[in-house]
């Protein structure tokens, strides 16, 4: 492992905190809020979750890393951990499709190309429109009618 990678430790730590109904749906509010968060009573009135079940979904955000408690007077928020939301979501997207074999490029290219050309003389008049959309998502997708 790279020293710059995250850890699947923590990924997996991250990942199974969001991985309860519950938890995701209060870190979503909390993403949705943004960089302010929610105070917990916020968050309380709009899971309408019990106060110790809260708490103790809170807890387990905190401990995976994804939430951050600030305390602003009495008042306790609940602040969305960004920084590790987007490591989670690298982890999960930066090796996307790299062992895929690669695909040929010139037939969907050719195939799209050809579809644009008809479309555009479609809406000249040139041709019926009704078809020519027909056959240019059937070019464009590969399918046959």
């Amino acid at each position: 492992m790279q020293p710059d990678e995250p850890n699947e430790k923590e990924m997996a730590l991250m990942l199974g905190a969001l991985g309860n109904e519950t938890r995701l749906r209060l870190f979503r509010l909390l993403v949705r809020a943004g960089q302010g968060g929610l105070t917990v009573g916020d968050v309380q009135a709009r899971l309408s979750v019990p106060g110790s079940t809260l708490t103790h979904h809170i807890g387990a955000l905190r401990q995976a890393g994804l939430v951050v408690q600030r305390r602003d007077g009495r008042t306790l928020r609940c602040l969305p951990n960004f920084e590790a939301m987007h490591a989670v979501v690298g982890y999960l997207t930066d090796a996307c499709c790299a062992d895929a074999p690669a695909a040929p490029e010139a037939a969907p290219t050719a195939a799209l190309e050809h579809g644009a050309a008809r479309a555009a003389a479609a809406n000249a008049g040139a041709a019926d429109s009704t078809s020519t959309r027909v056959s240019d998502v059937t070019l464009a997708t590969g399918a046959s009618r």
